[in-house]
């Protein structure tokens, strides 16, 4: 690979890592000239990667120019819960109960994380692990894509909902007998729970943006 091509992949991923990192604000113009600088490149490969990002529904371009954050509004937001909660059930069916046993031992061995952001993370490996057992790339790949759609959503479910750790822990609990029936539960009731609230949910996600949190790259 060429050393151009090296470092624009290398500024792609270092933006993408921050943006997972909630290290963004919502709604704010993310300060492209600052990033070039902290990673000593000119402005041409920031750009690049954001129109990456922006392909891939992370970013979009801000009014004032530039790029922010994309996220879902609430009809867009309805419609990625739905098709997660299909799409994450359907992986379910069509894996093995061996296989989601096993992909599900991991979160078993580990306590939930402390952090909102940790959570978020857990959340999205715990989905992710699920569509991984069905051995089907395709997949995995389509919900590593909602996960990351989702982030900052998720991060404002967390100071939505009351109490979350409780909710995530029963979600992650290993399942012992009926496995397939009883995930597939738990997946829909996780889902339907976000469909009932997408309203609220959206205006929170809009509402952290003015709450300080996260610095503006």
């Amino acid at each position: 690979m060429a050393p151009e091509a090296t470092n624009h992949e290398r500024i792609y991923r270092g933006i993408k890592s921050d943006y997972l990192d909630g290290r963004f604000v919502v709604g704010q113009r993310i300060d492209m000239t600052m990033i070039a600088d902290r990673h000593r490149v000119s402005l041409t490969p920031v750009r690049d990667a954001m129109h990456r990002l922006a392909g891939e529904e992370l970013m979009e371009a801000h009014m004032d120019g530039g790029f922010r954050i994309l996220i879902p509004d609430r009809e867009r937001l309805f419609h990625l819960y739905a098709w997660n909660a299909h799409h994450i059930q359907s992986a379910v069916n069509a894996s093995t109960e061996d296989a989601l046993v096993r992909n599900m031992a991991e979160f078993a061995e580990n306590p939930l994380p402390p952090s909102d952001l940790l959570r978020v993370h857990h959340v999205a490996a715990f989905f992710h692990a699920l569509v991984t057992a069905t051995g089907n790339l395709e997949y995995a790949a389509a919900v590593e894509r909602s996960n990351e759609r989702l982030a900052y959503v998720r991060l404002a479910e967390m100071s939505y909902f009351r109490r979350p750790d409780r909710e995530l822990t029963q979600l992650v609990n290993p399942v012992t007998n009926n496995v397939h029936l009883n995930l597939r539960r738990r997946l829909w009731s996780y889902h339907r729970r976000r469909i009932e609230h997408v309203t609220a949910i959206s205006n929170r996600v809009t509402a952290d943006s003015t709450d300080g949190n996260g610095a503006v790259f």
